[in-house]
């Protein structure tokens, strides 16, 4: 039982001190402290993870996950199913780390203007967004420009935006990434798009190769 658990801490001035110290102490806090809010808060704040050892309860209370992803955003993870169905939360989230949109609400994944503030910061979080959204072109081209990848975000574009001349083009030829990035784009495209005259050209001008065997 808890109670005979020497490791379980249920006094609330010592928890609150550990919890200041390292969020991650809440893990040793008896249950009523888990659900204790004031505890809850000062050890998300001090690491968003600490919402995964906290109540179920607490996981509802929005302050609580605001804080809790506002520090660390795949803390998104822990949070209560309608909170990750709620625009502000989500959009706090993946501002702090675009990745936590893996925690988003379906709904939220096909939501254009999240899931664009997720691939600018990182464009490897388009892997997380609605098939939707891996379809839209102002989307895809938002990915391809985000300097957070290594490689091309092309790799996650539905297969009609592969092979999309003008988005092939775009992930070739933009200088907002690193030249390694766009290179590895040629990884994610037909044959038949690669020997276009036009890819061709751009791949020409910029001294890329590739083998075409």
């Amino acid at each position: 039982m808890e109670t005979c658990n020497p490791t379980i801490v249920h006094d609330k001035a010592k928890m609150k001190e550990m919890v200041t110290k390292l969020g991650s102490n809440l893990q040793d806090a008896s249950s009523q402290l888990k659900d204790d809010k004031e505890i809850v808060m000062i050890a998300v704040a001090q690491w968003g993870f600490s919402l995964g050892y906290a109540s179920d309860n607490l996981k509802k209370d929005r302050t609580i996950v605001i804080t809790a992803v506002a520090n660390y955003g795949c803390a998104l993870e822990f949070a209560a199913l309608q909170l990750r169905h709620d625009p502000e939360v989500v959009t706090i989230a993946v501002k702090q780390d675009a990745l936590a949109l893996e925690f988003a609400s379906i709904e939220l994944k096909n939501n254009q203007e999240i899931v664009e503030t997720a691939v600018n910061k990182h464009g490897d979080a388009l892997k997380f967004a609605s098939g939707e959204m891996k379809n839209t072109r102002a989307v895809v081209m938002v990915a391809l420009a985000s300097q957070g990848s290594i490689y091309s975000a092309l790799q996650y574009a539905s297969d009609d935006l592969k092979n999309d001349k003008k988005i092939v083009l775009f992930a070739l030829t933009n200088n907002l990434t690193d030249r390694l990035v766009r290179v590895t784009s040629l990884l994610y495209v037909s044959d038949e798009m690669k020997n276009d005259v036009e890819i061709q050209a751009a791949l020409k001008e910029r001294d890329i190769s590739y083998d075409t065997k």
